[in-house]
């Protein structure tokens, strides 16, 4: 194993980002700028503030117009630190106009892209505008298991034309595990600019986030490429959750010697986090895991519950059903219904 430094991996907490789908937004402005400050003192390199889109919220909410909406929840002493880590924000195609993006004048100095297959031209377009303004562009393809091999080349070809800063590998459905992420990575890796990342965003459908996270850094090691990974306080996030935090912070401290705050962090989870797992829990839960089993969209056990069909044999027939006459692993409703309408003629 070739040796590599520590500053090579790095991790990115999108607790102000991805927890938002647990509750709209509504941290609270305190709590914003309190896991803001936290997370900054436990070291962690990247701090995702929250998502950037066309609208009017709330000042309690992690959604801004702006980035320089995004960037008064910095508090100037925390910005102005000679080892303060990068500020970022997501943007979502579609969700975001980026004609409106100003040229980068704060301590916000990435800007996440997330898009689908049908809108990665503007996608790449975006991704342009942003590095033109002077941000550290990272592109995370939605659902990456879901491409073709030559469809992930063709994509890294056209980031790299852009000189892009990281490309992320996004387990948006919770399917893989440390082998097939391995896959990908390495695919990924093998066309990749070498000055670029790689990122990984993984979900916690399988029960197999941290496993597949000490994947990735043993390969960052291996293949001697930067890498970011995503983490949440607890893991929060929609149902079932993202890699906790705090358990890859702790590998990281023991097998590469980093020096994340894990007291700190661990305080951050108990003072502004549990509150809402009360209202909306999250974590490994068997339906999720089910439909990431078969390669679904999580909205289809979603579904499945809402709607009633609560038995976990009756949800794996309805997700097997999906999986053997549908070409996608998009949640239709009305591809929902069927499944529902089978799984209680044959769970009979």
């Amino acid at each position: 194993m070739k040796p590599v430094s520590t500053s090579s991996v790095k991790l990115l907490d999108c607790s102000l980002r991805d927890g938002s789908h647990v509750n709209k937004g509504f941290f609270g402005e305190r709590t914003i700028s309190n896991v803001i400050a936290g997370l900054t003192q436990a070291h962690i390199e990247v701090i995702e503030v929250g998502f950037l889109m066309d609208g009017s919220f709330d000042r309690d909410q992690s959604y801004f117009d702006s980035i320089e909406e995004a960037q008064r929840y910095i508090p100037g002493e925390i910005g102005a630190l000679a080892s303060c880590p990068s500020y970022a924000v997501m943007a979502r195609v579609g969700s975001f106009s980026f004609s409106g993006l100003k040229a980068r004048s704060g301590p916000i100095n990435t800007v996440r892209i997330a898009f689908r297959p049908q809108d990665t031209k503007d996608a790449l377009r975006s991704a342009q505008v942003a590095h033109g303004l002077g941000y550290s562009v990272h592109l995370n393809p939605v659902h990456t298991p879901g491409y073709r091999l030559d469809e992930i080349s063709a994509l890294v070809e056209s980031f790299n034309l852009l000189s892009l800063d990281a490309f992320s590998v996004v387990d948006t459905y919770g399917v893989l595990n440390p082998e097939s992420l391995a896959t990908l990575i390495c695919h990924v890796d093998s066309h990749l600019d070498p000055r670029s990342a790689i990122g990984v965003h993984l979900h916690e459908n399988l029960g197999l986030s941290l496993a597949m996270a000490t994947k990735a850094v043993s390969l960052s090691q291996d293949l001697n490429r930067s890498t970011s990974i995503d983490a949440s306080l607890s893991g929060i996030g929609r149902i079932p959750g993202n890699l906790p935090l705090e358990l890859i912070a702790q590998h990281l401290n023991l097998a590469l010697e980093m020096r994340y705050d894990l007291p700190l962090i661990l305080r951050l989870i108990s003072t502004e986090i549990e509150i809402f797992s009360r209202s909306a829990p999250w974590g490994y839960s068997p339906p999720y895991g089910v439909s990431a089993s078969f390669g679904l969209d999580r909205s289809f056990p979603e579904f499945f519950l809402e709607q009633g069909l609560d038995n976990l044999g009756d949800i794996f027939l309805a997700c097997e059903w999906i999986a053997n006459r549908e070409r996608t692993s998009e949640f239709s409703e009305a591809t929902a219904l069927a499944a529902i309408a089978y799984a209680k003629l044959e769970g009979c």
